[in-house]
């Protein structure tokens, strides 16, 4: 079943699901090679004939272990055991997954998925099985609608987003654009189409999604999928915050110079960002992989949404503080806001939920639509499938979107109604009729239905988000920049 993919100049070899007849599974594909720590990668465009690929994932970039099933909560006979390999200088790798048959010149639609994590730890890789998109596939055959699906590894936490200068950073957004223009180049062997890409993600693939549309190269993307993430979720910071985030951390490490922080294992560059507790990080908003005042605005196509209780991200590093209120800075905007929305830790995380997730998606998704009707609201409020209590917590769609585990009858025909979506999106079909008043598509224990888009004012603080707007974001910022630092967990 292998075949000569002739731009890559490479022999690949498939991988076929066993639980999903019809799609095939081309794994550990390098697209990019690290020269060196603190440097930028490089993309491979020609393997002179070798065979690439394995049987197995490619390994992920080194990370602080979290145990992300705390979040999850994913039955334990549907969790593996196996620990995910690593490796700093060859975590530069995607996999491609095809329906059997797919060839050159099918031009199918591609959707490039990018993981969540705060930009720190790989949550929803492929091999986890958590974002695993053969039922996405399966899904896409029956509905007519084939599509590829590409899900890429990159630099994470400090190997991935230290500032050194506007040159040297940003190293984990490059891994990233060198992957879209790898598929922009590529996929076409493997029956994509090259103009037909839609970029998606969740949490911070969704934030790097945003990003990559405010980028010099936004013009490779025709859509994104924005779940639970914007561009203003975890903005992009000045240099002068990268530098202190990076002073802290040679501190820590008691190196002076980057020629010594490069001569470290990487265990050690971890060890570091938990000595300084540092649970999520960020690109830098100088360089060169933003667009330039002269480039045009992006123009493309966008679904986003958020789930119900996004503040469960933060809810255990909230909720481990006694006065919650407490760590709200000494700043005029705090004792405001801590007024609306209440001081004890039911208002705090609400807060959180807001500030973080739920008013930006709203904001991004009014301002697409003043200059392009082509962006569609929706609102993900189903409970955690496996332990209900926990609710509609932050990344709980990712469990229903990609099935890993067996659901419900009711709960897999919404997570099969919320694929047909999405396979809609990519295709660059309607995914539902928002008509001229523009309905939201609802998803809840009920199911999936187009609603008017008054239900995102019956079930969000839409009338706590006019304090916001009145106090500007400029002052509310840095209020919740203090609220959530160092407390986000994956539990």
């Amino acid at each position: 079943m292998s075949f000569h993919h002739a731009s890559l100049n490479a022999r690949l070899s498939p991988v076929r699901i066993s639980t999903a007849p019809g799609i095939l599974q081309y794994r550990n594909i390098k697209f990019a090679s690290i020269p060196e720590r603190f440097a930028h990668s490089e993309l491979i465009n020609d393997w002179n004939g070798a065979a690439i690929g394995t049987e197995t994932h490619g390994p992920r970039c080194p990370q602080v272990p979290y145990d992300l099933n705390t979040l999850f909560r994913i039955p334990a006979a549907y969790v593996s055991n196996r620990q995910e390999e690593e490796s700093e200088f060859e975590c530069l790798n995607l996999s491609v997954t095809v329906p059997e048959g797919a060839k050159a010149g099918d031009n199918l639609p591609v959707l490039i998925w990018i993981h969540g994590g705060s930009f720190v730890a790989t949550v929803g890789s492929v091999e986890s099985g958590l974002c695993d998109p053969a039922k996405l596939l399966c899904t896409a055959i029956a509905s007519g609608l084939p599509l590829v699906y590409v899900a890429v590894n990159y630099r994470l936490n400090f190997l991935g987003f230290t500032y050194f200068d506007d040159e040297r950073c940003n190293f984990g957004l490059f891994d990233q654009k060198h992957a879209i223009e790898w598929v922009h180049r590529h996929i076409h062997g493997f029956g994509g189409d090259p103009n037909n890409i839609t970029l998606g993600g969740e949490s911070a693939g969704a934030i790097a999604a945003n990003f990559h549309t405010l980028s010099a190269h936004s013009h490779l993307l025709q859509r994104v999928i924005l779940q639970s993430g914007t561009a203003t979720t975890v903005p992009a910071q000045p240099p002068a915050v990268g530098a202190t985030f990076r002073t802290r951390l040679m501190a820590a490490l008691s190196v002076s110079s980057i020629g010594e922080m490069r001569a470290l294992p990487a265990a050690a560059i971890l060890a570091g960002q938990a000595a300084i507790n540092v649970h999520t990080l960020f690109p830098i908003n100088s360089g060169p992989f933003w667009r330039s005042p002269q480039n045009s605005i992006w123009s493309g196509e966008v679904l986003i949404g958020d789930c119900a209780d996004e503040w469960s991200l933060f809810k255990t590093g909230i909720s481990a503080v006694a006065d919650p209120s407490s760590i709200f800075p000494d700043l005029p905007a705090s004792e405001t806001l801590l007024s609306a929305y209440g001081r004890d830790h039911k208002g705090v995380l609400r807060f959180t939920g807001d500030a973080k997730f739920h008013y930006h998606t709203e904001k991004y998704y009014r301002g697409f639509l003043e200059r392009n009707p082509r962006v569609w609201r929706y609102i993900f409020d189903a409970p955690n499938p496996f332990v209900p209590e926990a609710g509609a917590h932050h990344a709980v769609d990712l469990l229903y979107l990609f099935a890993p585990a067996s659901l419900t009858p009711t709960q897999e025909a919404l997570g099969e109604e919320m694929r047909r979506a999405w396979i809609r999106f990519v295709a660059g079909a309607v995914p539902w009729d928002k008509g001229l008043d523009e309905k939201v598509l609802l998803l809840d224990q009920q199911g999936c239905r187009v609603v008017e888009a008054s239900e995102v004012n019956r079930r969000r603080n839409v009338e706590l988000w006019k304090v916001l707007d009145n106090l500007g974001w400029d002052a509310v910022a840095p209020v919740v920049g203090e609220v959530v630092r160092g407390r986000i967990r994956f539990e």
